[in-house]
């Protein structure tokens, strides 16, 4: 057994210990179903105790984000949500099967998003109410508005909008 272990130790890569942060969510439920899993003889048992450990670590994680989530506050929680992104489309089905050139997606988005025959909507109702009449348009003195510009400062926020005088300029 000593010469087993030296020839192991020299040969395999030793396992780096387990990082705390590496699964927050395992518990000792998990920790269980996973060695049930180990440990099942046969087809039909492993099949079983797989599906057991899926639920079980589906409810560990449900569970764990849920407390998460009521001891952090909002910004906390938009940071760890981020973590990980799908950067894969969902493939599109077609009668034939699914869709995989562009021109088969493009065809699909537009049947289903663009109508293909207008509707008839007439330009006026019969009870439309009368046009209100043009207002007067002021005169613009640019000449002044050019002036009074050039005076603000360029570094402060002219109200709750935020918008720069740089922007108004």
């Amino acid at each position: 057994m000593a010469d087993i272990q030296t020839a192991s130790d020299s040969m395999f890569r030793q396992r780096r210990p387990f990082h705390h942060k590496a699964s927050p969510w395992w518990n000792a439920a998990c920790a269980l179903m996973a060695q049930t899993l180990r440990s099942a003889q046969g087809r039909e048992a492993k099949t079983t105790a797989q599906a057991q450990l899926r639920g079980m670590v589906q409810a560990a994680k449900r569970n764990w984000a849920d407390k998460y989530i009521q001891k952090s506050n909002f910004w906390e929680v938009m940071k760890w949500r981020h973590g990980r992104r799908l950067t894969k489309v969902p493939p599109l089905k077609r009668t034939e099967g699914l869709a995989h050139s562009h021109k088969e997606l493009m065809e699909i988005l537009a049947q289903r998003f663009f109508s293909q025959a207008l509707p008839n909507i007439p330009e006026k109702f019969d009870d439309d109410p009368d046009p209100k009449p043009p207002r007067e348009r002021h005169t613009v003195n640019h000449k002044l508005i050019e002036e009074l510009l050039q005076k603000i400062s360029s570094h402060s926020a002219p109200g709750l909008s935020g918008h720069t005088w740089t922007l108004i300029k």
